[in-house]
Formats: C-alpha cells, structure tokens, sequence
C-alpha cells in the first residue's frame, strides 16, 4: 500500500504546476512617474528606461511627470494608484 500511495503522491504533484500559472503581465499599458520635470536629465533617463522596458514587455509605457511640492506630488500620485503593478 505504501509503495502505491507514494506513486500516487508524486504523480498528482507532477500533474499540479500546469494548473498554478500565473496570468500574463503585463496585458495594459505601464505608467512611470517621474517627481522632476520635463527636459531634465532624469526624465531623459526616464524616458530611455521606458523605451527599453516597452521594447521588452510588448506594452506600451507612459512616462507621468509630476514636478512640485519636492517630490509630494509624485508620491501622492503613487500613494493613490491601485496597488496592480502597474503605476
């Protein structure tokens, strides 16, 4: 009986892992924020970055600056996205 029980156990685990895929990401458009300004050397890193990153997940990717408040704006935008991954 132990045999069978052993062969029956690393059957139904070998028969699992197709069963817990997880879901394809990312299927929508990617949003990056970025706390300084337009035309800056960090949004020119920015915007390089999204471009590599599109080119690699086959989405397209959005680069939001929100300058002001030293970086408040920015982190309030965040703080108010769902939390999906995406933003």
């Amino acid at each position: 009986m132990r045999p069978f029980m052993t062969i029956l156990m690393l059957s139904l685990c070998l028969l699992m892992p197709p069963l817990a895929q997880a879901q394809h990401f990312p299927d929508r458009p990617i949003t990056i924020v970025n706390a300084l300004a337009a035309g800056t050397g960090m949004d020119t890193v920015v915007r390089l970055y999204g471009a590599q990153l599109a080119k690699s997940f086959g989405q397209p990717v959005v680069i939001e600056n929100k300058p002001g408040a030293a970086g408040v704006l920015a982190i309030e935008a965040l703080m108010n996205a769902p939390p999906d991954g995406y933003i």
